[in-house]
């Protein structure tokens, strides 16, 4: 499944839409175990996804966006340490200036 986010088409993000997109996103797996991508903000929308409680397979986040944080973005990646290691594996791209 390939989420697009909302503010793609309306080119206006909405208050708390990383929270309101992750409750879709649990909403539509529900109990099911799954494997979770997610590329640049979709890192936020992913750690809000497992703290709503969805089973995951394997977890791979490609460029979290560190650079482009707020105090409470960091926050949002506590939910990690409930993880195996082995289930996780981030990828950095060293030219996305989001990233570093």
């Amino acid at each position: 499944m390939v989420i697009e986010w909302s503010h793609w088409e309306t080119q206006s993000v909405q208050p708390n839409w990383i929270e309101k997109e992750a409750e879709k996103i649990a909403t539509q797996v529900g109990s099911e175990k799954v494997t979770l991508i997610a590329k640049s903000v979709g890192t936020l929308v992913a750690m809000e996804v497992l703290k709503k409680g969805v089973t995951i397979n394997k977890l791979v986040l490609c460029g979290v966006p560190i650079n482009d944080f707020q105090p409470e973005d960091q926050q949002r990646f506590d939910v990690l340490r409930k993880l195996n290691s082995a289930d996780v594996i981030v990828f950095q791209n060293e030219n996305d200036p989001h990233i570093m």
